[in-house]
């Protein structure tokens, strides 16, 4: 049995350090290796010079880990092999040491040979175990260090020729699982069946051995330390920072568009927004469990949902993974903000413009450039929120509020406004034309084939309020028709190639319904919503006397129904005992 163990716990961890990468060109240079070291031992060698054997097979381990760590960071991987070529060194020495102290007192013995290394594993192909089994087993089976004979080669040679046939005693103890699901016990639970891994020197006495063995498990039996296992510590929730955020956004987006375009030049299909986040997911965390990209995804949504809701481009990127807004607006979110830039360059003067991100802008001046470039109603809505700052409890608000007790404001609080308004006028276009994206979208998945298409563009060139014969009915006829052609040859389209190929067939319909939408409200439902969030995180001592309150109204409230019902029940028996009297009477 022992001669299978080395190859085995090697095994295992060559197949743990493994990436999912050239698989087969490692498994070429694990069985070679193990060839040569297992050809190196003989019948009767000293056990210095077989523990040296098993150390140097883990040196394959080693260099496929150095491996790995080396496509991660060159630097650590130069650390790990100066701090293993040194813990090298100390293992030899203290070898030589042992074999030099144990040869003058001891032979091997013909029993000894159980040490050997197992020839018939490299007949067989690596185990095919899953990363758990593998931790698993590897985790459940103890591990010998070198403590044991670097500790023995400090002892006297006198004592070293006593016990240097023992070894084996000094292993941890194995845990059976199995008595047992939890590690709570106070108490390390014996089991007849736990035997030392490794057993150098066969030909030991057994009495010695177990009497060794259950004075160790003695003395460490109420120690908690020996029953924790890394392995069994539950995962945190995974949490991504705004800074982790920013970054996993602008390589994602920055990496869909190479992917767009080799996909165009290979003549394939394109991704959703969605499908590739997953890929890059995959890529930035070297991971391909699936079950590790979702947690990811959940944290990616989760910190969407919070930093976004004041922070446009977080906004946005959301909104392109839900397809509810195209991958393209984000080119003209970046022509509005460099257009809004030129113009207040040109208004202010060097002085002014250079100071903008301290002092802010000119209230005046931005004011201008915004009834410039928007129609009236739309400026009036954005300076209705540059002059009522969200929010108001933060520095953000201080410095925004402070701004504009000056006359001026916050630069990046300007840029902001005149993003976030723009992205808002962007669902109102499309809001019509998500609606019928999402009836037509069979699959849920964001693309669309040929007859989906076609679908498409009869339904939303279709205004139920439009007369035909009319100017806007010719101006959605001519736009369904330029559409149907340039849709001609599409096969499949992801939803942001569907919005760039109906841009004629949206702005006819926009001109048509009239422009509406819910821009208007946007900052007036944000301001509610942020109002009652506060009113809900109230401090403990301050919500009490409100709970005290509308409990005495209920008590009272339900006080009043139940006299009003008691009441009811006196009258009822009251008019059914007048009415009994009357037949009586009568």
């Amino acid at each position: 049995m022992t001669q299978k163990v080395d190859l085995e716990r090697v095994t295992q961890l060559f197949e743990v350090a493994s990436d999912g990468t050239d698989e087969a060109s490692w498994a070429r240079r694990f069985k070679d290796f193990t060839s040569k070291t297992v050809a190196k031992q003989k019948s009767c060698m000293p056990q210095a010079d077989i523990l040296s054997l098993k150390f140097e097979l883990l040196t394959i381990v080693e260099e496929r880990l150095t491996a790995r760590c080396e496509k991660c960071n060159s630097e650590l991987k130069d650390a790990l092999m100066k701090f293993h070529e040194e813990l090298r060194k100390l293992i030899g020495e203290a070898l030589q040491f042992v074999g030099a102290a144990s040869s003058t007192t001891l032979k091997m013995s013909p029993n000894s040979l159980d040490t050997t290394l197992n020839l018939e594993a490299l007949d067989c192909d690596l185990p095919a175990q899953s990363g758990d089994e593998q931790v698993a087993s590897i985790s459940n089976s103890p591990f010998n260090g070198v403590a044991s004979f670097v500790a023995a080669a400090r002892k006297p040679v006198t004592e070293k020729s006593v016990h240097s046939d023992s070894f084996s005693v000094f292993h941890f103890d194995a845990i059976d699982d199995e008595l047992d699901g939890s590690f709570n016990d106070d108490v390390l639970h014996q089991s007849s069946s736990i035997k030392p891994i490794l057993q150098f020197g066969a030909d030991c006495g057994e009495a010695k051995n177990e009497q060794i063995t259950s004075k160790y498990t003695e003395i460490h039996s109420e120690c908690k330390a020996r029953l924790f296992n890394i392995f069994d510590i539950e995962k945190p929730e995974k949490v991504m920072t705004l800074g982790q955020l920013r970054e996993v956004m602008t390589g994602c987006v920055q990496g869909k568009k190479e992917k767009d375009a080799h996909c165009r030049a290979a003549n394939l299909p394109l991704l959703t927004m969605e499908t590739y986040l997953f890929e890059f997911l995959e890529k930035r965390y070297n991971s391909g469990e699936e079950t590790e990209i979702k947690e990811w995804f959940v944290a990616l949504s989760k910190a969407i949902n919070k930093f976004g809701v004041f922070d446009s481009e977080i906004c946005i990127f959301g909104k392109m993974l839900r397809n509810v807004l195209p991958e393209s607006f984000v080119d003209q979110q970046r022509v509005l903000r460099s257009t809004a830039e030129k113009k207040l360059k040109d208004d202010l003067v060097s002085s002014a413009w250079n100071a903008r991100t301290y002092n802010g802008v000119p209230l005046q001046a931005f004011e201008q450039v915004v009834y410039n470039m928007f129609n009236q109603k739309d400026a009036a809505d954005i300076m209705k929120r540059i002059r009522d700052p969200l929010p108001r409890v933060s520095k953000r608000g201080a410095a925004n509020l402070e701004a504009l007790s000056r006359d001026h404001v916050r630069y990046q609080h300007a840029m902001e406004v005149i993003s976030t308004f723009n992205m808002n006028l962007q669902d109102d276009f499309l809001q019509d034309f998500n609606a019928v994206f999402r009836k037509v979208d069979a699959g849920k998945d964001g693309v669309l084939h040929t007859n989906e298409l076609s679908d498409l563009v009869q339904r939303f060139g279709t205004v139920e309020s439009v007369r035909e014969g009319s100017s806007a009915y010719t101006l959605l006829v001519d736009a369904r028709a330029s559409t149907l052609r340039s849709l001609r040859r599409a096969r499949r389209l992801t939803y942001s190639e569907v919005v760039d190929q109906f841009r004629d067939l949206l702005s006819a319909r926009w001109s048509v319904t009239g422009k509406k939408g819910t821009r208007y409200q946007y900052h007036d439902a944000l301001k509610a919503s942020l109002a009652q969030s506060a009113v809900g995180e109230k401090q403990p001592e301050q919500a009490e006397p409100d709970k005290l309150k509308s409990a005495l109204k209920k008590a009272a409230l339900e006080q009043k129904l139940e006299q009003s019902e008691s009441d009811k029940v006196k009258s009822s028996l009251k008019k059914n005992k007048q009415n009994k009297e009357a037949q009586v009477t009568y």
